[in-house]
């Protein structure tokens, strides 16, 4: 019907009863979520209480520890000091009666040699056989020494042995002790470090009191307990894992706190989820198994490390360094699963980069050549995979540093739990290196031992919470341990700390033997120069860099058994196998990417999904730039165009 003119058009003005309804329905959700909330608080509470609850009594046992460690110990001193003060008694009333026997001896002797000195007196006197009598008296006094004497060596070999056997019941006594008193503090240590725990989760559960927001109270619990850098064990796992429970059934993701990565909300369900969660299928279960938030938008095909091709490095790496580690495991005993893969990229040639200074002073320092070889260890966890240690190794071919290879950068996450067995995946792939390295006529490796500072990293974003930083002195002790164990002996011929420069040569034929990619000399040189100044004297940077090199410093030089075909150039290999992917040419752009992508190694859960992107970005930048390779893998070619596509 057409409205007339100047009659106002019609709105559909709600009702009172809609308005109510519309009310109601927001007061009442509004009613639900403060109710839900509150179960959260108190379900967050009591977890946190528990924990505290759980440090106090392990504080309680540890501090009983000690007084019982020291009780048994002042007990059994007691003991002894009386068996000892005993023994003393004893040993004085038996010295007693040895004098009052030994003077009653002393007097039947003196009687019976009277008796005998008279009577020898009459047999002379009588004038039977005299000279029979003092034969035979010789006889018997050399009877008598020779007894003696073997009585004394006796005697004193008995004392040897008592005094040998006190001796060692002496040490033995004073280790036990010594055993004691650390146990009892490592017991109070213990005690204390529980006891300021449980004091810091309390500030953590008075701050949680007063948050009325779920993810602002997610990020206070989490954030709080990570700050208490020393809490670990049993009693923290435990109520993390009943605390990610409480914040899963409230409805945030997979109820776990992670720094780099925040909540995104569905626009289909409403949930909030992890991007992550979303990219590696965690949220394909339950209510949420079609919803958006499970597809993944990004990792649409879950690739692992045996996709990616392997070249003759990786495939004899791999090799051994699963002999070494099975034969490592056949002989302590450890009988646990672990597997994991080796790949290998080998970059473009590249040249030296000296500092300027050193450019500056040697203005004909030759042009040093190099290739970087990135050795990417993953291993499996669950139905997923985690990149655990990264080993950059730049290889000479030619020019005066021939034959030799040195690491750049080494790192790892710790997500082995079995420490011995972490230890010994690590020292596996760097001998396999060695191991392939010597095959191919490389004959020495040096390298600078030089941990991380000022919270720095190589190549790797975020560590574990409970991964410590090594310092230098143990970082040379891992090394020197590596290179003295047994697994070592089978690969290289020895070891220095101390560098054999030649001698008789200027400065600058010093310089050129120094030099290398970021190593310990070029660095030394560079901050040579810098001391002293602008025009520096060369036969003064000769002495100051011969002192140096008589110094102990921060190095290794590495020497591998001779081939039979060795020769002072390393031999060709089949390029046509290398693979090249760009990402991972050097430290800095391997760094770069992980940066650029929010890539993050602290969690395990983060650490596998950075994982899954990097094998992926690999797989990706294979069906680019290398097709031809797809040949040696195992990929499907198909899903691979789908990846592409």
């Amino acid at each position: 019907m057409r409205r007339r003119k100047g009659t106002p058009k019609k709105r559909n003005v709600p009702s009172a009863t809609t308005n109510s309804t519309a009310s109601s329905t927001t007061t009442q959700n509004l009613a639900q979520n403060l109710t839900k909330f509150a179960e959260l608080q108190r379900k967050v509470q009591a977890h946190l209480n528990t924990l505290v609850a759980n440090l106090e009594v392990k504080s309680a046992k540890e501090y009983k520890r000690a007084l019982e460690v020291k009780r048994v110990r002042e007990a059994k001193l007691a003991r002894e000091t009386a068996k000892r003060a005993k023994e003393a008694k004893r040993g004085r009333g038996a010295k007693s009666a040895r004098g009052a026997k030994s003077a009653r001896g002393a007097k039947s002797a003196r009687g019976v040699k009277s008796g005998r000195g008279a009577k020898n007196k009459r047999k002379v006197k009588n004038g039977r056989g005299a000279n029979s009598g003092k034969g035979a008296k010789s006889a018997r006094r050399a009877k008598r020494v020779r007894g003696a004497k073997r009585a004394r060596g006796a005697k004193n070999a008995r004392g040897a042995k008592r005094s040998r056997g006190a001796k060692n019941a002496k040490k033995a006594k004073i280790a036990e002790e010594e055993k004691s008193a650390e146990e009892e503090k490592k017991a109070r240590k213990a005690a204390r470090e529980a006891k300021i725990h449980a004091d810091k989760v309390k500030e953590v559960v008075e701050k949680a009191k007063n948050e009325t927001r779920a993810l602002k109270l997610m990020e206070v619990v989490f954030e709080g307990l990570k700050e208490i850098k020393e809490l670990r064990g049993a009693e923290l796992n435990e109520a993390k894992r009943h605390l990610e429970q409480a914040f899963k059934e409230f409805g945030l993701c997979c109820g776990k706190y992670f720094d780099l990565y925040g909540f995104i909300k569905c626009g289909k369900c409403g949930k909030l989820f992890h991007e992550m969660c979303r990219e590696m299928k965690w949220r394909q279960t339950g209510d949420t198994k079609n919803c958006e938030c499970a597809k993944p938008q990004i990792l649409l095909f879950k690739f692992k490390s045996n996709n990616i091709p392997m070249d003759d490095c990786a495939t004899h790496m791999e090799r051994k360094a699963k002999e070494f580690v099975e034969k490592w495991m056949r002989e302590n005993g450890v009988n646990e699963e672990i597997i994991f893969r080796i790949r290998c990229f080998t970059s473009d040639q590249k040249t030296v980069e000296y500092g300027e200074r050193t450019k500056k002073f040697h203005r004909n320092i030759p042009a040093l050549y190099y290739v970087n070889r990135t050795i990417l260890v993953f291993m499996d966890k669950g139905d997923d995979e985690i990149l655990i240690f990264s080993l950059i190794a730049t290889q000479y071919k030619n020019g005066p540093r021939a034959g030799l290879t040195s690491f750049s950068y080494l790192e790892s996450v710790s997500y082995i739990q079995h420490s011995r067995l972490r230890t010994t995946v690590y020292n596996s792939v760097i001998l396999a290196y060695y191991n392939y390295a010597k095959t191919i006529n490389y004959h020495e490796s040096h390298f600078w031992a030089c941990p991380p500072v000022n919270g720095e990293t190589y190549l790797f974003r975020g560590h574990p919470a409970w991964q410590g930083v090594i310092d230098q002195a143990r970082l040379i002790e891992w090394y020197e341990n590596l290179l003295s164990s047994d697994q070592a002996k089978e690969v290289i011929a020895g070891f220095k700390r101390h560098c054999d420069a030649p001698e008789g040569v200027d400065v600058y034929e010093l310089i050129n033997y120094l030099v290398s990619s970021d190593g310990f000399w070029t660095a030394a040189i560079e901050e040579e120069l810098k001391d002293l100044g602008e025009d520096p004297d060369p036969e003064k940077l000769l002495e100051n860099l011969r002192d140096w090199l008589k110094d102990e410093n921060p190095t290794f030089y590495v020497e591998f058994y001779e081939n039979r075909v060795a020769t002072r150039f390393p031999r060709e290999e089949d390029e046509s196998k290398f693979v090249k992917i760009p990402f991972t040419a050097s430290d800095k752009v391997f760094f770069q990417f992980q940066e650029d992508h929010n890539l993050d190694f602290s969690y395990e859960e983060t650490a596998k999904q950075a994982t899954a992107f990097i094998v992926n970005a690999i797989i990706l930048a294979l069906g680019e730039n290398h097709l031809n390779l797809l040949r040696h893998a195992s990929l499907p070619l198909a899903s691979f165009s789908i990846l592409h596509s």
